[in-house]
């Protein structure tokens, strides 16, 4: 089973992905931004929001699913468990491969600029108006649609990772004691791949 988390940056897609990983024990985290952070690190450019955003878009651009048949193509997480978690999901095509989708809302600037100076992620180099011009990139406007139900759409801003957690996850737990979705067309083309 896949849950996607969706929402602006800096909302905790991360930390509430951690947690579930925490959580349930045959859970594994698979971000949708892991091959393009392989492809950063191979050709040694700097691992921050703007090369992710611009080499990211740029390739999408070429194949708009680029990104999740490389997902799908490095089918290792299927040995993970019985419940993957994509903390990234960007984009409709990526929304899409989930059986649960999560939808993480954060509706103050100064929060998100604020957990982002708490947060690994913080670069002092960036200004807070090259920051704010990240957020007005494609992969920051994408209205998304998920096909497969949705569990939790949640506020995070007044709310403190545990917090999500815990609104998250009994929604989980309902869903995951149903039956799973089927999902045998691209399941089976990355297990037999």
């Amino acid at each position: 089973m896949i849950v996607t988390i969706s929402g602006p940056m800096h909302c905790g897609k991360t930390a509430l992905a951690k947690a579930l990983v925490r959580h349930y024990h045959s859970t594994y985290r698979k971000p949708m931004a892991a091959q393009l952070r392989d492809l950063l690190e191979q050709y040694q450019l700097p691992e921050n929001r703007e090369n992710l955003q611009t080499i990211g878009h740029g390739l999408r651009q070429c194949d708009p699913d680029v990104w999740v048949n490389a997902w799908i193509r490095d089918n290792s997480f299927l040995a993970h468990g019985n419940l993957v978690v994509i903390d990234d999901a960007r984009y409709q095509n990526e929304v899409d491969l989930g059986d649960i989708n999560v939808i993480l809302k954060l509706n103050s600037v100064e929060q998100q600029y604020s957990r982002y100076e708490t947060s690994d992620k913080f670069d002092p180099t960036i200004t807070q108006i090259d920051w704010n011009n990240s957020r007005e990139h494609a992969t920051e406007k994408q209205i998304l649609v998920p096909t497969a139900p949705v569990v939790a759409v949640v506020d995070t801003t007044s709310k403190s990772a545990q917090q999500v957690f815990e609104e998250v996850h009994y929604n989980i737990d309902a869903r995951i004691e149903e039956p799973a979705r089927d999902r045998d067309e691209w399941r089976q083309g990355a297990m037999n791949g």
